[in-house]
């Protein structure tokens, strides 16, 4: 959990609050993991499928994938990911959705 933390809070807080504690991280308009994990029916769906959601794509990559395809916005610094730190990151967001009684269902 502790590596999916870090990871989150290193590349994911860019855009998103990653934890209640950490309230001034990300952008106003984009929603907290806290609030998908809340408000979406479908949010073990959505993390699982966080690398291919848009703007992911623009700026996500799995590592030893083909390159960025130059026709995606190069909005920020790409960031890639191993195959392990996407599963901490998502072994991360199962301990915040246990946190607040919304654990991935079985």
């Amino acid at each position: 959990m502790r590596s999916g933390y870090a990871l989150s809070k290193l590349h994911c807080a860019r855009c998103h609050i990653i934890h209640p504690d950490d309230r001034f991280t990300g952008h106003a308009s984009t929603p907290s993991f806290m609030i998908m994990i809340d408000a979406l029916e479908d949010w073990p769906e959505r993390f699982d499928t966080f690398m291919g959601r848009n703007p992911h794509p623009a700026h996500l990559r799995l590592d030893g994938s083909d390159a960025r395809p130059d026709n995606l916005p190069a909005t920020i610094v790409e960031v890639i990911l191993t195959q392990q730190e996407i599963e901490d990151i998502l072994a991360y967001v199962d301990y915040l959705a246990k946190e607040q009684g919304r654990p991935r269902p079985d």
